[in-house]
């Protein structure tokens, strides 16, 4: 049993400038390993990935860097 999807029902991944970014992760010692993206660096990004946040009429996404696809520097 496969399944066949048209080209024309699969998701895009999307491209985005990254605004901000948190100081990091923090391992299983403890040891806090920071964020490889600069701050205003085009990223691309699954279609369903992150967390979608709307303010004022600007969407923003909000995921983890090891959830990014490609990450191009400026």
């Amino acid at each position: 049993g496969n399944i066949i999807i048209a080209d024309a029902g699969k998701e895009k991944p999307l491209m985005g400038e990254v605004i901000a970014t948190g100081p990091g992760i923090v391992n299983m010692n403890g040891t806090l390993i920071p964020n490889e993206v600069p701050v205003g660096a085009t990223v691309v990004f699954p279609a369903f990935g992150g967390q979608r946040i709307t303010v004022g009429n600007e969407e923003y996404v909000v995921c983890k860097e090891q959830d990014l696809l490609v990450i191009l520097e400026k």
